[in-house]
């Protein structure tokens, strides 16, 4: 299988089948044999959007998926401590709107990444993404 399947694998899986037992260090799609491990440890991070407070204390880590124990792509996530692992967003103009100046740019990831994030949070994803600000772009990959 080439990335792009795999990718697109974790794209088309239901979460309730992924195995999450280990979370938030790894987690487990056994039907496909794909695997996502966090490796290293938690870091301190800043929260990427504008209206952070100092009470926003994050933690980010690089996570590695696997195929049959062969890793196939690689991935930064951002513990916003209720639950939700949020992909490290990209900040840039919104995919319906390239032309904006950079005060009008927004925080988005890409559906891929939106759906590890759902695989990865114990609490409700879309909501907490939502309440960060953080847009889910059209594009796949």
């Amino acid at each position: 299988m080439s990335n792009t399947d795999l990718k697109q694998a974790v794209l088309d899986s239901n979460p309730s089948d992924w195995q999450t037992d280990g979370a938030p260090d790894s987690f487990t799609y056994p039907t496909r044999g794909i695997t996502v491990e966090r490796i290293g440890e938690w870091s301190p991070a800043s929260a990427p959007w504008n209206d952070r407070s100092s009470g926003d204390t994050l933690r980010r880590a690089k996570y590695r998926l696997f195929h049959d124990d062969a890793p196939f792509d690689q991935i930064d996530l951002l513990d916003l401590g209720d639950g939700t692992l949020l992909p490290m967003p990209d900040y840039g103009p919104p995919a319906d709107n390239p032309d904006v100046m950079p005060d009008e740019f927004v925080l988005s990831v890409n559906q891929y990444e939106a759906a590890l994030g759902t695989v990865a949070s114990t609490s409700n994803f879309d909501m907490a993404r939502e309440q960060v600000g953080v847009e889910v772009r059209d594009e796949t990959f």
